[in-house]
């Protein structure tokens, strides 16, 4: 469920921060449009144009080199129930949303820990934000 929060969380955000002024305006369209996302039909994720899109997005991650996994199928699907279409968008493009520091910074955090491990004995902590990426251990 904590994961699910946060999903939603970053994806609200980087809704948001597509609009270089979004603070400066009405936020009831944005809510509106996310209600309408929100309360509409899933089924057509796991229509047969969707699954052949996974397939092949799958399938280039895996050309590309990556180890494939249930959770990048899981984070295409994650992506239609969001967005409904697929999402281009990066996180260096909201840039131009706090270039000239019109909207609040973001700093996104992340920890990976490991099963059956202590988050004391192991937890990498990373930070990122529309210009860098930072790993604790990395310095």
């Amino acid at each position: 469920m904590a994961e699910d929060v946060n999903v939603s969380i970053f994806r609200c955000l980087s809704t948001l921060y597509r609009d270089p002024d979004w603070s400066q305006k009405d936020l009831q369209g944005a809510i509106r449009r996310a209600q309408g996302t929100v309360s509409s039909s899933k089924a057509g994720a796991f229509s047969p144009e969707r699954l052949k899109y996974y397939f092949q997005e799958l399938n280039a991650m895996e050309t590309s080199g990556r180890k494939v996994s249930f959770t990048d199928l899981w984070g295409l699907i994650v992506e239609y129930f969001l967005q409904q279409k697929e999402d281009p968008s990066k996180l260096s493009d909201q840039q131009a949303a706090v270039k000239w520091a019109q909207n609040p910074y973001p700093i996104y955090a992340a920890v990976n820990v490991r099963p059956n491990i202590s988050g004391a004995d192991f937890a990498e902590w990373c930070e990122f934000t529309p210009y860098e990426v930072g790993f604790r251990k990395y310095g």
